[in-house]
């Protein structure tokens, strides 16, 4: 992580920036975010994303595109079981916030298009699990819910590496496509994540790999 944020850092400052070449601008969407690794039955959690970014051009058709934003990714994850006279139910819904600093490189494919691809530093601000859990057995309904903040057991940095591209509908307005794909693991404990170990549910414990993967849809503004 060390290496992957010195490697960040000496890629922004790198670059010359030039007032003439520098744009500011604004873009915001959603996110469709997911956990990968060794989770179980997880399921896309639908999110958002807004921030502020600057282009700045290195050559009529290459350009570097820092960007802050404020990112809800995590994922949910569902289980059930039936039987007759008996069903069970339960979800997790893991809610991440996460100020994320990407630096994308750009080229202009045609004035209108261009294909970027970067790495990403993120900062995780929040975390919280909700679990819900529904029995019914033989007509006797039981319901149990609880959020739990899981902070704690998340590390507080990630890597990721992104791939995607923009459209300019004018010189202002544009929209974005882009993948964020988790490089690091961002569990630090392992000891949040309710499984099914087949006579019940269980924390598992440490050494997991888990992942961020998002799908970002953007609409923005260039100044």
């Amino acid at each position: 992580m060390k290496k992957f944020v010195c490697l960040l850092l000496l890629a922004i400052a790198t670059v010359p920036v030039k007032a003439q070449s520098a744009r500011f601008g604004v873009k915001g969407g959603l996110n469709v975010a997911t956990l990968a690794g060794d989770v179980d039955n997880s399921t896309p959690r639908v999110g958002v994303h807004a921030g502020g970014l600057v282009e700045i051009k290195i050559a009529p058709k290459f350009a570097i595109q820092p960007e802050l934003l404020l990112s809800l990714q995590g994922a949910k994850s569902k289980y059930s079981e039936a039987s007759p006279g008996y069903s069970y139910a339960s979800e997790n819904k893991i809610n991440l916030t996460y100020l994320n600093f990407p630096v994308m490189a750009k080229f202009y494919v045609i004035p209108k298009l261009s294909l970027e691809a970067g790495p990403q530093i993120g900062l995780l601000v929040g975390a919280k699990n909700k679990y819900t859990e529904t029995e019914n057995d033989g007509g006797f309904v039981t319901t149990f819910s609880s959020t739990q903040d899981i902070k704690g057991g998340l590390k507080t940095a990630e890597a990721s590496f992104n791939l995607g591209a923009s459209y300019y509908f004018t010189d202002h307005f544009f929209t974005q496509a882009r993948f964020c794909i988790g490089v690091t693991s961002i569990d630090e404990t392992g000891t949040y994540y309710r499984v099914d170990n087949g006579n019940g549910f269980v924390y598992r414990s440490g050494g997991r790999t888990l992942t961020n993967n998002v799908f970002q849809a953007s609409l923005g503004y260039r100044f």
